[in-house]
């Protein structure tokens, strides 16, 4: 584990440093291929594939900070890439899982602030609704969940933000 923990973070600093390295795609990420390989509308190219890709490797590891650092190089690098928010979100998730709910809460506020219209910003409003359940917050839970059903009606989160409500009594 520490020594793939180590080859990711030289992949990280090779692409840092506008070197070449990394895999183009990650297994189980659902925005695999969804850069072609010479390029993209928002700049970037296969170069922020592999910084975002080797980013969300070390997120599938359990190194939610040294993806967090990949993460944060892609944002300040390609902000307005196809990939910015799902980079956004995995930022929030960093937090979620290490356990630092107010940092993951605030990360996935700006999901919604920055990319309103993304298919992430419905996930990050329902994972909100979610930690705030787990805080014990139902109020605020039951105000995220209804801005699921209200803001996204054609979202999978829906069916799931409804259950949630059914089950707090409304």
């Amino acid at each position: 584990l520490m020594a793939l923990t180590g080859e990711t973070q030289r992949q990280l600093a090779r692409l840092e440093a506008g070197g070449e390295g990394g895999a183009r795609t990650v297994p189980g990420d659902e925005s695999a291929g969804a850069v072609p390989a010479g390029g993209d509308a928002a700049g970037g190219g296969t170069e922020a594939r592999d910084l975002y890709d080797a980013a969300i490797r070390q997120f599938r590891r359990g190194s939610y900070e040294t993806a967090r650092t990949g993460l944060d190089e892609f944002l300040s690098r390609y902000p307005q890439h196809e990939l910015a928010p799902d980079a956004q979100y995995y930022r929030a998730e960093t937090y979620a899982e290490s356990g630092d709910q107010a940092k993951a809460l605030e990360e996935y506020a700006r999901v919604l602030e920055l990319y309103p219209n993304s298919r992430r910003a419905p996930t990050a409003l329902y994972k909100s609704g979610r930690i705030e359940l787990e805080r014990g917050n139902t109020d605020d839970a039951r105000t995220f969940f209804n801005r699921v059903i209200q803001g996204y009606p054609g979202s999978d989160e829906v069916e799931l933000a409804r259950r949630e409500l059914t089950r707090l009594g409304g």
